[in-house]
């Protein structure tokens, strides 16, 4: 009886060993996919607050331009006016500006660090598809300004030219960001079954959309995607007026 018991025991080793290595794999596995889980819910945290960010900058870029354009409200093709005795305030107003531009634009980048380790999640771990697509997209441009004695000087960084959407007075901003979470899984022990060597991978993308109805007649007139291309897409008739309907709301990757 004790012989035919072992030789039972013998038969059903393998079958015991067999379920306990299923058993610790499918640990390992529970455990990926609830690893992929937490880092797909930090790595989409991570866009969404990169991608407001950048639509904040964009709209506080806007909003901030009215101390250049309260003291130069009025141009035409060759420039902008200005009354002699806002020479100052003007190259002051657009010197302030252009801080801010640099100001928001490290809040973009800076936002995914404090993101991260806010999900106690390392910033190294976290890649960017493409470096352009957490610019705010726009860069300052010089414009000649004449003063009421026909003075005429030029003034930096007093507008804005955007660099999406070249060909599209109405174009919205086409730099799509990408994120990566990429790192080694620290499998939990588990008795006499090797640790598998995995790497989790989650990813997110999305981009900003023009927050207009493009089918707004008005906009179909006056729009220039929120910033424009050219200073005479910077003007409104005599006036100067960049930023028309500067409104951008996030869109995510489906």
């Amino acid at each position: 009886m004790k012989k035919d018991t072992g030789a039972i025991l013998l038969l059903f080793l393998p079958i015991f060993l067999s379920l306990f290595l299923m058993l610790g794999l499918a640990l390992h596995m529970g455990q990926a996919h609830a690893s992929r889980d937490e880092m797909q819910t930090v790595v989409d945290h991570v866009l969404i607050s990169t991608l407001r960010i950048r639509e904040e900058g964009l709209s506080k870029m806007a909003d901030r331009w009215s101390s250049i354009g309260q003291l130069m409200a009025e141009g035409d093709d060759q420039g902008g006016t200005i009354l002699s005795t806002q020479w100052d305030s003007l190259e002051n107003a657009a010197h302030t500006w252009s801080n801010a531009l640099s100001g928001y634009q490290g809040r973009v980048k800076a936002v995914m660090t404090v993101v991260m380790e806010a999900n106690r999640a390392r910033r190294e771990d976290l890649t960017v598809q493409d470096d352009a697509s957490l610019s705010l997209g726009i860069s300052l441009q010089p414009v000649m300004v004449r003063d009421e004695a026909n003075r005429m000087k030029q003034v930096h960084d007093a507008w804005p030219s955007r660099q999406w959407a070249p060909e599209n007075r109405l174009g919205e901003p086409d730099e799509r960001l990408v994120l990566m979470i990429q790192t080694p899984m620290k499998p939990l022990p588990v008795p006499f079954i090797p640790a598998p060597q995995w790497t989790l991978r989650a990813g997110a993308g999305g981009r900003l959309r023009w927050d207009v109805d493009q089918r707004d007649p008005l906009i179909q007139l006056t729009g220039n995607g929120g910033f424009p291309r050219t200073w005479e897409e910077a003007l409104n008739g005599p006036r100067v007026d960049p930023f028309r309907t500067a409104l951008y709301r996030s869109s995510l990757d489906e």
